[in-house]
């Protein structure tokens, strides 16, 4: 064997850079927008999975538990109440179950009804509903709860 049949000639090489190169450009838009589509579908179940805990610890301990919102920071946590029905939330002894957990920077909601959910030991809840938003305001998904059975649903 001679040395021209060994290995790769430098313009095969760059080919294969140059090859590589395309098909990463071409992919990228498709990728950052798959990772942009994941953030929205995570904070949407992070906040059903919250809502539902409320619900779940509501029963359980036979107080009542809600979600408090704030859209201004994007944040939201679980309290406890001191009763079964009628807690005074804005006193103690209410107690924070769950510290204020903040969604992605590039992904907003809005809270349709009350900017709190509340859930009563018999499983039911206040009503209204929760948006997930892209930085355009589009809405990429709605969580409700149905107020009579306190059930929690991700629609796209």
């Amino acid at each position: 064997m001679n040395n021209r049949q060994r290995g790769f000639s430098l313009i095969e090489l760059l080919i294969a850079i140059v090859i590589a190169g395309v098909l990463a450009a071409i992919a990228f838009p498709s990728f950052m927008q798959w990772r942009q589509s994941l953030e929205y579908k995570e904070a949407a179940r992070d906040i059903a999975s919250i809502l539902r805990d409320a619900r779940s610890r509501a029963i359980s301990r036979n107080l009542e538990h809600r979600v408090e919102f704030q859209i201004a920071n994007r944040s939201y946590r679980l309290v406890r109440g001191d009763l079964a029905s009628g807690s005074n939330w804005n006193t103690p002894p209410s107690t924070v179950v769950l510290d204020w957990a903040t969604l992605p920077a590039s992904v907003s909601m809005n809270v349709i009804g009350s900017t709190n959910k509340e859930f009563n030991p018999n499983g039911t809840s206040s009503t209204g509903s929760i948006t997930i938003l892209d930085s355009g305001g589009t809405t990429r998904y709605t969580i409700t709860v149905t107020p009579t059975t306190g059930r929690v649903r991700i629609e796209r």
